[in-house]
């Protein structure tokens, strides 16, 4: 029993060193990160509904259930910028959640991302003191039209 609870720890471990090694400035020590964010359309159109959404990792993510928020930011080549709460979504303790959003009709017709809060990604810890590097953040990129 031991013996196949190390081997799952093993397995769970070096799946998630692919992803993390890149990223290990943004996680905290005894949380691992989340999965990655999808989108069931990358190129909606105004008033759309999509769904965001992470599949549930091997490990714990959330220790406390909680909310992701989410958020939609767009720059157009003049440089309007535009950011708008969609929503939150209800994630599970190992990091899964899936929620619908609708793209607003006011969002201008640009490129973006829809960015996730509340996870791992936002205890970024920058190792390298002195630095101007930022860490990656929790999202998705996005290019929004109009009907």
């Amino acid at each position: 029993m031991v013996i196949a609870f190390l081997r799952r720890c093993l397995a769970s471990v070096t799946a998630l060193l692919t992803f993390v090694i890149p990223l290990s400035a943004c996680g905290s020590g005894s949380r691992c990160l989340p999965q990655k964010v999808q989108l069931s359309n990358s190129a909606p159109q105004n008033g759309d509904t999509i769904t965001v959404s992470a599949k549930s990792g091997t490990c714990i993510v959330a220790e406390n259930r909680r909310n992701y928020d989410i958020t939609l930011s767009v720059s157009t080549n003049d440089g309007e910028s535009y950011e708008h709460q969609l929503g939150t979504a209800v994630v599970n303790e190992h990091g899964g959640f899936s929620t619908r959003i609708v793209i607003p009709y006011n969002v201008p017709r640009a490129s973006g991302s829809i960015m996730v809060s509340g996870s791992a990604f936002d205890d970024c810890v920058d190792t390298n003191p002195g630095s101007s590097a930022s860490c990656v953040g929790y999202s998705a990129d996005i290019s929004v039209g109009k009907k």
